[in-house]
């Protein structure tokens, strides 16, 4: 399909403007220092623009001011092209930093391995390294004082764009428009280098090392600090002024954003907006172009079902979202038939080759017409689509002559008559036989390592798109289990659920109602092969009705192993940014306490460039780490030795606070992990691979003197990308949360999807980790499959039979039963709770949630409740003339008319014969411990060792240094010392006192109990305090709400007991008899710090005077947004006790 004309290369390679100052640009917002959390930005003459943003105006209007409307062809779409480098998918390099480093040696002559410690991590916290090839080159460059300056001609941007084309057309990943530009006489990687390099002066070269690695952010948003204490807790993600792509776009042009949403090419559309400025005319309005994608919506992702209905008003679509691959379909009937279809993928890359499987159901779906090729190649497609048609009610579709059609691609088995795992999508696509991927093994390890991405290893499981590692010498070939069979049945299919563009007529700006009656108009259903998402439409103008249809809702997709929901409001425009109107995306792992949990062993880290890119840390920061999960069947007989074997399956950078982090790191670098090397360069590496003969298994086994087990890695896990770094000497225990379970095709051993930690610390070492054998038995019960293995069948089969005289459950009263657990989580999460034998799902007056209270107190001494009558008072005041309380005027018809929708019953997915436990993908026994925030945490009894340990712990996430040992700091004044030695005491007796506490904050047993509480036995407040006016966030906590609230911590305090009558005398605030519990929530900065600091001292002068008689907890502000559960332990939101 031709695709709109793009910018003619040669205009674009005779660009004048040099490249030096672009790269002047990207030192200048280097170079702006980061904020440090809690401090004040430097206010700015740009309405209180970050520096970074200033930055860029001023270059922008430097540029437009020397050339005016004579700016050269190509400006902004290089500048777009090199600034952003990793946007968009037309060039691709195939170079990552091992193997641009080695280029670079014999670039530069520099002797071999001079680059090859870009990324060098040192054990004392402290990185050695930069963690940026480009500032590494930079500096030995700067040694070197030959080198100070650049040979030969200066370089233009357009000369830069041409060399950089160049290189893209070594490497096939680019896109065909630079494919198309191959010259005769291709040159080498290195000649294309050097005349890229060599003419640049230091920091020039480091910028456009950085920009062929497609990654400008370390040179951008350098991180702040060597120290990974430091830069994880003294900073953030807002201590920078981030330069976006829709910011800059504003810069050169305010209508390039809303063009880019319709049009997703940067290159057309930048080309777009230099005509337009050029012959100073307006930018055209936005329409969508046949052959360029249009840009996906964003969606919110909300934690809970009840979450999600303050995002949305009014009639609402809830659509069943299905596992699997993004489809965006350009059609053009006016063109050649091999030249008609394009499929986009969702990172907007023409992936009409790898997808050419699809071409033959599109064509039937859409009644395009059907080569014959193809209807002898797919002959159940054809026999299908003639059933379908010969059916009486079928209505042919009528095919425009431009369409633009969007859908998923999902595996779909022909024996089971369903939509299948999203893992077996690979087998699908490879026509039901064993992948590529699967079968390949003689893989380069080191070149593989360079090419790809390390982003799969980081929060995901691999991806089966990948190709496999060659596996280190002496291993044995490792089949996966059952790959043969698994794409047995298996074939494509196409779920349609929008239409963007038909003959001529943007469908963009359609309310999605009209856009849902074209796509059932167009498209036709065919069994196994294309059909339309399922949708039910609810009315979300009634809040309580809608909650409860759509647990219902999503509790039943869960039930039916789909991946989960899309809201999307039938007035709403297709990536619509209105307020109400913006998608929904609900997921269980999304939900507190309704995903995959498990206890698992971390036995090794690293640090990995793109996690590390997204915190802004250096590589004295582990971001990855990987667990290990005990199998001695795969380990090795060693003489004289009985150690455990941990097979490391998958990893993880993802579930961590800053905060969290910095104290995990701590703790792996206090127990001196040993740094971990392939035997191929295993130069000081502790660890040694067993001798082949002696192993158990195929994996190849590592052991080493000093660490406590020995352990295999998975076969993806072999890269300089993918492996660990680090090797614990000691495994060390953590819970995680998934979605699901998935496999790797090749790898015979089923993973844990999207893994998040949820847990780091567990001082007492408890917990139940999972071995390798029962990780499998968790996922083959959960995804309703069989291991092909012997042992597997036969266990089946004995289970099956000790199954025989109990009384079964039929198909259908499995599935409502498993419908009813998945609508009482959601309601838990939601803050529901229900007496026990309430039946679930009842009317209004059956739910008692805890977001509510469950019984509204008018006296809390009088203070609280004064205090609610003047924010009641404030809020009515603050509204406009004539709008207060004034009712919506068809609100009584909706209100009136709201009920129950009613949701089409979705059939069951086939199941095996295992029981089920807490979870649909996590049965296991252990896994009845809901994830935070909605666990119950107990106070713990804590004895005077581990308060030190406390102590230290709360220093790092607030000061951002670790102190081993308070009494030896030396250089802590002796006043500090003696602080210091009160609060430390003071903290033990209040440590000592959690668990005699008599009522805790965040013990909520039962519904019963909990309907013993009494408001006005509670009060929280805020710090700093909101001011005059301000509105009050709602606390999540079920004993907080608007009634208890205290303008200001002072006043809490004097109710508590806590501070003397007199500071308030002016007010007449006095000590509140029944307050039982407070809570103060404390905002970060160095002003809250030293407040919190002030209570201790002035609470222990008050307990001496006059005693205590109520706890005030002073939390971290973030805690507002939890229903109550904390851990006291390793990144606590508890702040201290009073």
């Amino acid at each position: 399909m031709a695709a709109p004309a793009p910018p003619a290369p040669s205009s674009l390679y005779a660009n004048p403007i040099a490249f030096s100052l672009f790269s002047s640009l990207v030192q200048r917002i280097g170079a702006v220092p980061p904020v440090r959390k809690g401090a004040r930005r430097s206010s700015g003459p740009a309405s209180g623009k970050p520096k970074q943003h200033r930055l860029l105006e001023a270059w922008v209007a430097a540029v437009k001011a020397e050339y005016g409307r004579d700016l050269p062809e190509g400006t902004i779409v290089l500048f777009f092209r090199l600034f952003f480098p990793d946007e968009g998918v037309r060039r691709r390099y195939d170079l990552r930093e091992m193997l641009l480093g080695e280029a670079l040696e014999g670039v530069y002559g520099a002797r071999r391995g001079t680059f090859s410690s870009w990324n060098a991590q040192s054990d004392v916290g402290r990185a050695s390294s930069t963690g940026c090839l480009g500032r590494e080159v930079q500096f030995w460059l700067e040694r070197d004082e030959k080198r100070a300056k650049g040979k030969g001609k200066e370089l233009t941007l357009g000369r830069v764009d041409e060399l950089l084309d160049e290189l893209a057309t070594l490497s096939s990943a680019s896109a065909a428009d630079v494919q198309a530009l191959r010259i005769a006489r291709r040159r080498p990687v290195k000649a294309i280098l050097s005349d890229l390099l060599l003419p640049l002066a230091p920091p020039d070269a480091a910028v456009m090392v950085q920009i062929i690695l497609r990654d400008l952010a370390p040179l951008l948003y350098p991180p702040p600090s060597s120290s990974a204490d430091i830069a994880l807790s003294s900073y953030c993600l807002t201590s920078y002024g981030f330069v976006g792509l829709a910011e800059a776009m504003q810069v050169w042009h305010e209508g390039l954003p809303r063009l880019y949403r319709t049009v997703a090419d940067l290159n057309w559309v930048t080309w777009t907006a230099e005509q337009a400025i050029r012959r100073g005319v307006s930018l055209p309005r936005p329409r969508p172009q046949i052959g360029l994608p249009i840009k996906v919506p964003k969606t919110e992702k909300p934690s809970s079902c009840a979450r999600a209905t303050k995002h949305l008003d009014g009639l609402v679509a809830v659509e069943t979202k299905y596992d699997g691959e993004r489809l965006q379909i350009h059609i053009d009937l006016s063109l050649p038939p091999p030249q008609q279809i394009r499929i986009f993928s969702k990172s907007s890359r023409d992936s009409t080759e790898t997808r050419r499987g699809l071409l033959p159901i599109i064509r039937a779906s859409l009644g395009l017409p059907l080569d014959p090729v193809a209807q002898a190649l797919h002959p159940q497609l054809y026999q299908r689509l003639l059933h379908t048609l010969s059916t009486p009610t079928a209505r042919p579709p009528i095919p425009p002559t431009k369409l633009v059609i969007e859908g998923e691609m999902v595996p779909y088995h022909e024996g089971r008559r369903q939509i299948d795992e999203f893992w077996k999508l690979a087998f699908a696509k490879a026509g039901g036989g064993v992948p590529l991927e699967a079968r390949s093994t003689k893989w380069n390890t080191r070149r593989r390592a360079a090419q790809e991405d390390d982003s799969f290893t980081t929060g995901a499981t691999p991806s089966p798109n990948k190709p496999m590692q060659q596996r280190p010498p002496g291993s044995a070939e490792v089949e996966g289990e059952g790959d043969a069979l698994v794409g047995s049945n298996l074939h494509l299919m196409i779920v349609w659920f929008d239409v963007l563009y038909m003959d001529g007529e943007s469908l963009l700006d359609e309310p999605y109602q009209a856009r849902r009656a074209r796509l059932e108009r167009l498209v036709l259903p065919i069994e196994g092969f294309s059909r339309l998402a399922e949708s039910v439409t609810v009315d979300f103008d009634n809040k309580e009705t809608a909650l409860a249809s759509l647990r219902d809702r999503f509790a039943r997709i869960i039930a039916s192993r789909c991946e989960g929901l899309m809201l999307k409001p039938l007035s709403s425009a297709y990536n619509d940014p209105r307020c109400g109107q913006r998608w929904v995306k609900l997921k269980k792992d999304f939900i507190p306490g309704a995903g995959d949990t498990m206890d698992v062993c971390i036995v090794g880290a690293s640090w990995q460039r793109k996690r590390a890119r997204e915190l802004l840390v250096p590589p004295s920061v582990y971001t990855t780490f990987f667990f290990g999960f005990r199998a001695d069947d795969l380990g090795a007989s060693l003489p004289n030795s009985r150690k455990p074997h941990y097979h490391i399956l998958f990893s993880t950078s993802y579930g961590l606070s800053r905060e969290q982090l910095a104290q995990v790191c701590f703790e792996v670098r206090e127990g001196r992990p040993e740094r971990f090397e392939l035997e191929t360069s295993a130069d000081g590496s502790a660890f040694k691979r067993v001798d082949r003969r002696k192993t158990l298994g195929p994996y190849a086994v590592y052991d080493a003197a000093c660490c406590s087990f020995t352990f295999s890695l998975a076969e993806h896990l072999y890269s300089n990308t993918t492996r660990p770094s680090v090797i614990c000497r000691q495994p060390r225990i953590m819970e995680l949360n998934g979605a699901g379970f998935q496999r790797t095709p090749g790898c015979p051993y089923y993973e844990l999807r999207w893994p998040r930690i949820i847990k780091a610390s567990r001082p007492d070492e408890s917990g139940s980790p999972l071995s390798l054998a029962d990780l499998q038995r968790v996922a083959h019960e959960a995804t309703g499959t069989v291991s092909s293995s012997a042992a597997a069948l036969v266990d089946q089969i004995w289970s099956a039979a000790k199954l025989d005289g109990r009384k079964k459950e039929s198909p259908e009263e499995k599935y409502e039963r498993e419908v009813k657990m998945w609508v009482q989580k959601l309601e838990k999460a939601d803050g529901i709770m229900r007496t026990p034998g309430e039946p679930v799902g009842g009317g209004d007056n059956q739910l008692k949630t805890l977001a509510s209270p469950l019984k509204r107190s008018e006296s809390l001494g009088g203070l609280a409740a004064a205090e609610s009558r003047r924010n009641l008072d404030k809020s009515h005041s603050a509204m406009p003339t004539g709008q207060a309380m004034t009712p919506h005027p068809d609100a009584h018809r909706r209100l009136g008319s709201a009920a129950p929708a009613t949701m089409p019953a979705t059939p069951p997915r086939l199941r095996s014969s295992v029981a089920m436990g807490r979870s649909v993908s996590s049965p296991c026994a252990r896994s009845d411990a809901p994830s935070p925030p909605s666990q119950v945490v107990h106070p713990p009894v804590v004895d005077g060792s581990s308060i030190n340990t406390l102590l230290r712990r709360r220093m790092i996430a607030q000061t951002g240094s670790t102190l081993a040992d308070l009494s030896a700091s030396s250089s802590i004044t002796r006043k500090r010392c003696r602080l210091t030695s009160a609060v430390s005491q003071q903290a033990s007796v209040q440590l000592r006192s959690f668990a005699s506490l008599p009522i805790s904050l965040y013990a909520v047993e039962s519904p019963l109990e909990a309907a013993k509480f009494d408001f006005a036995s509670y009060a929280w407040t805020l710090y700093p305090p909101l001011p005059l006016g301000a509105a009050i966030p709602e606390p999540r906590n079920p004993h907080l709400s608007l009634s208890n609230y205290i303008s200001t911590p002072t006043k809490l305090l004097v109710a508590a007991g806590l501070a003397p009558d007199t500071e308030l005398a002016a007010s007449k605030t006095r000590r509140d008899e029944s307050l039982r519990q407070g809570v103060i929530y404390v905002s970060p900065g160095p002003a809250s710090d030293d407040f919190v600091r002030r209570l201790e001292e002035d609470a222990c002068r008050a307990k001496q005077l006059a005693g205590q008689r109520a706890t005030v907890w002073v939390l971290k502000r973030e805690a507002l947004e939890t229903r109550g559960g904390c851990d006291l332990g390793m990144g606590s939101d508890v702040l201290t006790v009073l």
